[in-house]
């Protein structure tokens, strides 16, 4: 039941908030806020409660499982760069998640725009996400928290006294140095959580060098706009991974983007999965506040991976033009979208 699950949610959003407010690592802010969205918005789900309720059951564990994580590491808060990919990942996986439970809501929510296929792709994603998620972070669990609801509580409950404790215990110079390694990246907030999930740039990659030199001259221009197409198969991902890593790109683009719309089906979906990587609060107007951050943020590339999947049916298509055409005000945004086949783009 929904009922047994949002307490241990809301409890392991305090963890999260207190792990941010003594370390302050990447993603971890990110995590709060949108469990704290997802059990605000689990208590108003009208349809699919039990798909929903089972969705979720093993997230404060996971989530319990990432601060534990934290604190053991040398020095605390500091995890490494294999594992802060790995919950960069998450993140991705938790605003998945969030999205799929935000269009089971009763009134006008998200669900007119998902046709039924859509949504069990997506619940097929997050199911994914969440598996990978407990291999990484070494989650073994045969039964969900809503059997042993006093148990989950108090597990949380001794974390977060843990974590309070672990916090308290630091130096002021640890703090310091901890704070001093953490500053560029609070600065550039952005910068950091776009390279910690950017995808690895392809080791085995020949005969494209003059699309490689076409995509790299683009990206010098003012404000580009540049579309990759072909039948599947043709290596046109591996043509944007590796754009993305080159030094001239990197010199330019402070911050860089790379989204996959695979499991996305309109034009909020991919602003969702932008949000969680900017580390934005996921909220009704996700779109505005994703253009927002990036109109007042340094140069970006933003590069959409498949998405034909969201742009060809023509339900979908308009929402995912709409937000395009906002994305495309930004002056100072290089917009790179991959799709397959010859789909038309031009508006």
């Amino acid at each position: 039941m929904i009922s047994h699950v949002t307490p241990g949610l809301a409890r392991a959003a305090e963890l999260l908030s207190a792990l941010n407010d003594g370390f302050s690592p990447p993603f971890i802010n990110t995590l709060s806020s949108t469990t704290t969205a997802l059990a605000d918005a689990l208590q108003n789900v009208k349809r699919n409660q039990d798909d929903c309720a089972k969705l979720v059951e093993h997230i404060p564990t996971l989530l319990t499982a990432i601060v534990d994580l934290h604190m053991k590491a040398e020095p605390a808060g500091i995890i490494s760069a294999a594992m802060l990919f790995n919950l960069g990942q998450f993140t991705e996986t938790l605003a998945q998640i969030y999205t799929y439970v935000e269009a089971q809501l009763g009134g006008r929510t998200l669900r007119h725009f998902f046709r039924q296929g859509d949504t069990n792709t997506l619940l097929k994603t997050c199911y994914a996400g969440l598996e990978q998620a407990k291999v990484t972070f070494k989650i073994n669990m045969l039964t969900g928290i809503s059997g042993d609801i006093v148990q989950m509580q108090n597990t949380l409950d001794n974390m977060h006294d843990e974590l309070l404790e672990s916090i308290s215990s630091v130096t002021e110079v640890e703090s310091e140095k901890n704070s001093s390694i953490y500053h560029s990246s609070r600065i550039s907030q952005t910068s950091s959580v776009s390279i910690s999930v950017l995808p690895a740039k392809p080791t085995i990659f020949h005969g494209r060098e003059i699309e490689v030199a076409s995509i790299l001259k683009l990206l010098q221009l003012p404000s580009p706009r540049i579309a990759i197409l072909g039948a599947g198969g043709m290596g046109k991902t591996s043509l944007a991974r590796v754009a993305l890593h080159e030094r001239e790109v990197t010199a330019r683009y402070e911050m860089r983007l790379f989204v996959s719309c695979e499991a996305t089906s309109n034009g909020i979906d991919i602003a969702n999965i932008i949000g969680s990587q900017l580390g934005l609060k996921p909220g009704k107007d996700i779109r505005k506040l994703v253009v927002q951050f990036l109109e007042k943020g340094p140069p970006c590339l933003l590069i959409l991976d498949n998405l034909e999947t969201p742009w060809e049916p023509l339900e979908s298509r308009i929402s995912v033009e709409e937000f395009l055409a906002l994305l495309s005000d930004i002056k100072h945004l290089a917009l790179v979208v991959r799709l397959d086949n010859e789909v038309s783009i031009t508006n």
